[in-house]
């Protein structure tokens, strides 16, 4: 007799989902800090900021991909650096 059974254990590799607090903090680091910040103007390829950090804590996006903090970031460090004083 060919024995064909197969044992099989779980593995589950869902990434969970992070809580408000998380979403809140990461949203933080950019400089969002409540929901007037929170421009939604999709240039990170998602649709809302809040979908932005969600992928940013599950290891898919990064803060550059927001277009507003990165131009922020660019006015705090790349002209301190250059010694000119942003406008």
């Amino acid at each position: 007799d060919l024995d064909l059974a197969r044992d099989f254990t779980p593995d589950d590799r869902r990434m969970r989902e992070p809580s408000e607090h998380e979403i809140e903090q990461i949203l933080a680091r950019m400089g969002k800090h409540d929901h007037t910040d929170e421009l939604n103007c999709r240039a990170c390829g998602y649709e809302t900021c809040r979908a932005h950090a969600v992928a940013i804590f599950k290891g898919m996006a990064e803060s550059e991909m927001c277009l507003p903090y990165t131009i922020d970031q660019l006015r705090k460090t790349g002209i301190a650096s250059l010694g000119v004083c942003p406008t």
